[in-house]
């Protein structure tokens, strides 16, 4: 019959609690990684979406709302000089279907607070020539 030794079994016993800290370890390491990729996606979104707004701001104030200038025969607009008339509904929401934004919102108006990021633009406000801000907002 086969004499069993002790040792053999202390040294198994010894390797499986030397493993416990490593195992410890990555599954440390693992959701460290799985928390800084999550806060890099939702920084990554955010700065997606500032980007469009800006991207919308500048051509609402450049073209899209600017009033037609009456000296230039090819049809050319006033930057900065909004025509209150254009920014609709429809205006906004052309807008966020083409940029791809969940909301949108243009106004000159104060935002409401249920969007993520608002910027402004500062616009003169047609025949009144009032300084105004032109909010757009969206998330």
């Amino acid at each position: 019959m086969p004499r069993i030794d002790p040792k053999h079994g202390f040294v198994s016993l010894d390797a499986l609690f030397s493993m416990i800290p490593l195992v410890m370890m990555v599954s440390l390491i693992l959701a460290l990684t799985s928390t800084v990729v999550k806060e890099s996606a939702i920084s990554m979104h955010r700065q997606q979406v500032f980007d469009k707004l800006v991207s919308i701001a500048d051509y609402s104030v450049e073209f899209g709302l600017a009033e037609a200038d009456p000296d230039d025969p090819e049809g050319g607009r006033v930057p900065n000089l909004i025509d209150r008339s254009l920014l609709t509904d429809a205006y906004a929401d052309g807008l966020m279907e083409r940029s791809g934004l969940g909301k949108l919102m243009i106004s000159l108006d104060s935002p409401s607070d249920d969007m993520d990021i608002c910027i402004y633009r500062l616009v003169a406000e047609g025949g009144t020539r009032a300084i105004k801000r032109l909010f757009v907002c969206g998330s």
